[in-house]
């Protein structure tokens, strides 16, 4: 606060940091901005589609792949997937909600 700020001013926003309720309160706020700012907003990352699709495949076959079957070049290539963590979780919410998932 400025110093030419009203001293009521500064007492509500102390008594408001001060409310055991302000962090949960301003934790939800601030993700469900993120939340409806991802929903409306198209998809900034061109991988999500191809590893929603590596975690329908991890759910079907119950394992990691190992190889990357959707390679133009070389599907025989070993490979590492370091998104297995989110993969399903892509491949549900895409499933449920579209790309907006």
């Amino acid at each position: 606060m400025s110093e030419g700020a009203p001293w009521w001013s500064r007492a509500l926003a102390l008594t408001a940091l001060s409310d055991p309720r302000f962090v949960p309160v301003a934790t939800g706020g601030l993700f469900g901005v993120l939340a409806l700012r991802s929903a409306i907003e198209p998809i900034g990352d061109q991988d999500a589609p191809w590893i929603a699709t590596a975690g329908r495949e991890m759910l079907l076959s119950g394992a990691v792949p190992r190889v990357n079957a959707w390679s133009i070049t070389d599907a025989a290539e070993p490979w590492v997937m370091h998104e297995w963590g989110l993969a399903p979780l892509y491949a549900w919410s895409m499933e449920a909600l579209g790309l907006a998932g």
